[in-house]
């Protein structure tokens, strides 16, 4: 990626999140802050950047419940839990490098796809699962293992880069993920 094309998307994106800001504090955080609203059920379709904006915003103060539409069984119902599933994380064998998380869960990304967008020397951490797809989250434990992969892998990560500046994520997951993924990042004990 050029560097005027990156300035470009880096803009395109600070301007979107503060806009998803705006729309958040104009239509949902009075509701929240005098307690009119307990429970948000949260549908979602955007980026993945704003996706994980979007639950950032909601923080854990109050209840919400992330849906999405299973592809394969056209329905937004939870379904059977697969058996044998896990996340598995991925630790680079040289963590001298700027520090990258890749969700390689609906589809695998690429190394090369990674350090065309990041020069220098990377650390790449990856967080995926036998044969990666659209349409693997299909129950709530599995988001659940979700939660606890993703968050030890934050922990992990800010072990072993406790001087890094911020961790550079990659995500290639579903909404559900993204959107949880706002809510795992601890903003007082997590890098940027």
């Amino acid at each position: 990626m050029r560097s005027e094309e990156k300035d470009s998307s880096d803009q395109y994106w600070q301007i979107e999140s503060c806009n998803l800001q705006k729309a958040f504090d104009r239509k949902i955080r009075d509701l929240i802050e005098s307690g009119e609203a307990h429970h948000f059920s949260i549908f979602a379709f955007a980026p993945q950047p704003l996706l994980i904006q979007l639950r950032k915003l909601f923080t854990d103060r109050v209840h919400a419940t992330v849906y999405q539409l299973h592809r394969e069984t056209r329905t937004w119902q939870w379904q059977p839990h697969p058996n044998g599933f896990a996340f598995n994380t991925t630790e680079p064998e040289d963590k001298s490098g700027i520090p990258v998380l890749a969700f390689s869960l609906s589809a695998k990304i690429a190394p090369e796809r990674i350090s065309t967008v990041l020069p220098g020397k990377l650390s790449i951490w990856e967080m995926t699962f036998t044969g990666p797809n659209n349409d693997f989250l299909r129950s709530e434990a599995q988001l659940s293992m979700f939660r606890s992969a993703a968050r030890k892998a934050f922990v992990d990560i800010h072990a072993e880069h406790s001087g890094a500046p911020d961790v550079k994520i990659f995500p290639a997951m579903p909404i559900f993920c993204a959107v949880e993924l706002g809510r795992i990042r601890m903003p007082k004990a997590d890098p940027p």
